[in-house]
């Protein structure tokens, strides 16, 4: 039963990942450290999952503890190895999803790392469906967290943010897909 509850927890955590990661913005809080796949909702999740329905059924199988949480553990670790490679196929199969640098300009972003006054910090936003992250410079200081729209391009890795609460008058804020004149 033990089993059944952990497969389920890792089932329940992969949907709400699935329907509400975008919402919620669900990450790992390591953000910097483990920001790649094998640290991703999809696999932690995946791995539990299996994790719970493979001793759960090897429990009922072998009806002994000592065999159901190897066969447990290699079910997780099969499951995880399969959505990682899965996730990476699937990224790297998708077409048309390139980003050209000039398209950037006019969406919105989050400040990952405080943007010093005319220096350089770090902001992510998401393109094509991908998370990105770009070195961002500003004329102000804004800090880790805050909202801010992409004005320019400086290069293929930094661009030039302002602050969304600085837009000019009369101007919409900023969506994904909108340009701003």
């Amino acid at each position: 039963m033990e089993f059944l509850i952990i497969g389920g927890i890792g089932l329940v955590v992969l949907v709400l990942a699935l329907v509400l990661g975008d919402f919620l913005d669900l990450s790992v809080p390591f953000e910097g450290m483990l920001d790649n796949d094998v640290f991703s909702v999809a696999t932690i999740s995946a791995f539990v999952g299996a994790f719970g329905f493979g001793g759960a059924i090897a429990q009922e199988i072998f009806s002994t503890l000592w065999i159901a949480v190897p066969v447990a553990v290699v079910m997780g670790l099969l499951f995880s190895w399969f959505t990682i490679w899965l996730t990476r196929k699937l990224k790297n199969s998708a077409t048309g999803t390139s980003v050209n640098t000039r398209s950037l300009v006019g969406r919105e972003a989050t400040v990952l790392t405080a943007i010093p006054e005319d220096g350089y910090g770090e902001i992510r936003l998401s393109v094509n469906g991908h998370r990105t992250k770009y070195s961002a410079k500003a004329k102000v200081a804004v800090e880790a967290g805050s909202s801010v729209w992409i004005s320019d391009v400086l290069s293929a890795t930094a661009v030039e943010v302002t602050p969304t609460h600085e837009l000019p008058p009369g101007v919409p804020e900023p969506g994904p897909d909108q340009n701003l004149p």
